[in-house]
Parts: structure tokens; C-alpha cells; sequence
């Protein structure tokens, strides 16, 4: 069976629509990566819970495994991106709590010193 021109060009517009949804939703995920990447990077030694951390890089792989597929749906990337706020926020919470015990422990040796 032979397909009409006009069904062969409805056929070539979906699938540049396809490609142009999957290429828009790999860049929204793509930039996430990288927001989530820069905060792993700049937390190495700033956080009270490593753990965090390496829930962090547990997401970052998945979400480029995810990237990686030729069609990721709307789903596994909104799901990825979601679970990479996720492991961001608890990153920085953890980040806040080691800069408010190291400042507390800062301020202990300071009124122990002048205790003294």
C-alpha cells in the first residue's frame, strides 16, 4: 500500500513534533542536571550529612540515564526532575545545618577562650 503525499506529510510534521517535544524536554532536564551537578560540586565538605550528598548523585545518574534515551516521555522526565529539587533541597538543608554548627561550635571556642 502506498501512502498519499498528503499522509506522508502529516506522517513527517508528528514526527518532527515528536522530535521537538523530546528535544525540548532532554534540554529542560539537561539544564537540571546541571543546576543539580554545580551543587554537588560546591557542597563537597560543606554538608552535616554526606548522605545527602550521595542521594544527590544517585538522582544525577538517573536523570542521565533517563536523558539518554532516544524518547524519554513527559513523565520519567518530569519524575526526574522532581526527584533532582528533591536531593537539591535536602543538599542545602544539610548545607544550612553544618554552617550553623560550625558557627555554634565557632562561638563556644570563643566564649570558652575568653572564659579563660
Amino acid at each position: 500500500m502506498r501512502l498519499m503525499p498528503s499522509t506522508c506529510a502529516i506522517t513527517a510534521v508528528n514526527a518532527s513534533k515528536k522530535t521537538v517535544n523530546c528535544n525540548s524536554l532532554k534540554s529542560n532536564l539537561s539544564s537540571a542536571v546541571s543546576q543539580a551537578q554545580g551543587i554537588l560540586d560546591d557542597s563537597a565538605g560543606h554538608v552535616a550529612d554526606e548522605n545527602t550528598r550521595t542521594a544527590l548523585q544517585t538522582v544525577v545518574t538517573e536523570a542521565n540515564t533517563c536523558g539518554s534515551s532516544s524518547y524519554p516521555s513527559y513523565a520519567d522526565v518530569n519524575n526526574a526532575i522532581s526527584k533532582l529539587h528533591k536531593a537539591e533541597a535536602d543538599v542545602n538543608a544539610s548545607m544550612r545545618a553544618k554552617q550553623k554548627a560550625d558557627a555554634d561550635a565557632a562561638a563556644q571556642a570563643e566564649a570558652e577562650k575568653k572564659a579563660s
